[in-house]
């Protein structure tokens, strides 16, 4: 039957359930937005700390239910044990970038790359760009970051966010081709990309001066470096 949340033992909260469900019980309470309901003697911080709360929290879209006192940047970087994602990623990946604290979504934190590759759609070395861009969500990455150097930097697969965007697109494409139901939802999904696409592909062709600025630097400091091998 139904059990009073003060009279569970804090272990039962922390340990892996019996009854081989993946989650804890203080992670589903995290899932099902019910945070406030857990005893103040299971929901500190370090017990929310050691059970990735962040990581689950933002992944689901209840981070608001967290206590601020654990949302600090040193904590937002810890990468997950199952994915080696912090929590942009996750944030990004999910498109809930706007619940985290706006003083921390820099363009430093959002190009931190993932450590390893626990999807294949996900190669490890991808940003937050990468990773927002296979779920259709760079529309809800700030606007000022959406530069033409963070657009085609590459992940360890060589992948642009822009490919990952081209990837949903063309899956998106067969989805609809395969699949009579959910035909509708699908189609708009797909318009949803494509505008973005488009959009994304004005910005990279209207700041070209960037990659120029780069290549230009390059070509100096090699000149720089066979003149001075060239003098006695």
């Amino acid at each position: 039957g139904e059990r009073y949340a003060g009279s569970i033992p804090v272990c039962e909260w922390m340990d892996s359930p019996l009854d081989g469900s993946p989650n804890n019980l203080l992670q589903r309470s995290i899932l099902d937005n019910c945070l406030h309901m857990v005893p103040e003697s299971v929901c500190t911080d370090e017990n929310l700390l050691k059970v990735e709360a962040l990581h689950w929290a933002i992944s689901w879209g209840v981070f608001s239910q967290l206590p601020r006192s654990i949302v600090t940047l040193e904590n937002l970087l810890v990468h997950d044990v199952d994915y080696g994602w912090n929590v942009f990623h996750f944030a990004a990946r999910a498109g809930f970038l706007e619940q985290l604290p706006p003083s921390l979504i820099t363009e430093e934190n959002l190009l931190l790359p993932t450590e390893h590759a626990p999807e294949k759609h996900c190669p490890a070395g991808s940003t937050c760009f990468h990773l927002a861009a296979t779920k259709n969500r760079l529309n809800l990455v700030p606007q000022e970051f959406l530069s033409s150097k963070n657009l085609l930097m590459r992940n360890n697969a060589g992948q642009t966010p822009m490919d990952c965007l081209t990837e949903y697109i063309i899956t998106h494409e067969k989805e609809i081709e395969d699949s009579s139901d959910n035909s509708e939802l699908l189609r708009d999904e797909l318009a949803q990309a494509l505008l973005t696409h488009s959009r994304l592909e004005w910005i990279i062709s209207s700041q070209p001066v960037a990659e120029d600025e780069v290549t230009a630097e390059d070509e100096v400091t090699a000149e720089d470096e066979v003149t001075a091998e060239d003098e006695p």
